[in-house]
């Protein structure tokens, strides 16, 4: 693990960020039988338009930036597009759902950042997380989750009472659709399965 001194701060959910760089590691642990390294690395860097030119959605600012890097066997370049695709996987039956990269994916875009991956079959991949610096007071920032806030005191702003809201879970595996249901309840929720 190598990390920078001074991160900046991000805006982002710690648990599921938590979950993104878990997720990271044990994909790694299935590409590396025989053993290898992983790393795991977190740094500040401002990027300019020049560095990010044909670079995707990425803007010009300050990020911090997570990469997890392995010496595995990589990802085949035939499945390389289909890698952030919900449920894809090149895993054996049982082995994986294929919800870990779109799953960080979606995290990472929703905290207003980007991922990028580079692999070669047979050298090891590197997931780049870029998570845009933190820079604007809490009351500034748009709430990402108004249903999950807590209600503010001006009314105006104030989500909708806990109790008139309701939730459709959508899962097929039954044990994650059940957690799922039982952790909305417990915060008050009505769950339509």
């Amino acid at each position: 693990i190598e990390v920078g001194y001074n991160l900046w701060p991000v805006w982002t959910d710690a648990s599921q960020l938590e979950n993104a760089i878990l997720n990271l590691a044990v994909n790694p642990r299935d590409a590396m039988p025989g053993g290898g390294r992983l790393t795991i690395s977190a740094q500040n860097q401002s990027l300019s338009e020049a560095v990010l030119a044909g670079r995707g959605t990425l803007q010009p600012g300050d990020y911090v930036v997570i990469m997890v890097r392995d010496t595995g066997n990589g990802i085949p370049a035939e499945v390389m597009d289909r890698v952030l695709e919900p449920f894809f996987t090149t895993k054996a039956v049982g082995k994986g759902t294929g919800l870990g990269l779109s799953q960080i994916y979606g995290f990472v875009r929703q905290s207003g950042g980007e991922l990028s991956i580079h692999s070669r079959d047979g050298e090891g991949t590197t997931v780049t997380l870029f998570l845009p610096r933190h820079s604007q007071s809490i009351a500034d920032r748009p709430r990402v989750l108004p249903l999950l806030a807590q209600p503010r005191a001006d009314a105006s702003t104030a989500a909708p009472p806990i109790e008139s809201v309701k939730i459709l879970v959508v899962e097929d595996e039954p044990r994650v659709r059940a957690s799922t249901i039982c952790a909305l309840n417990e915060l008050g929720y009505a769950v339509i399965e």
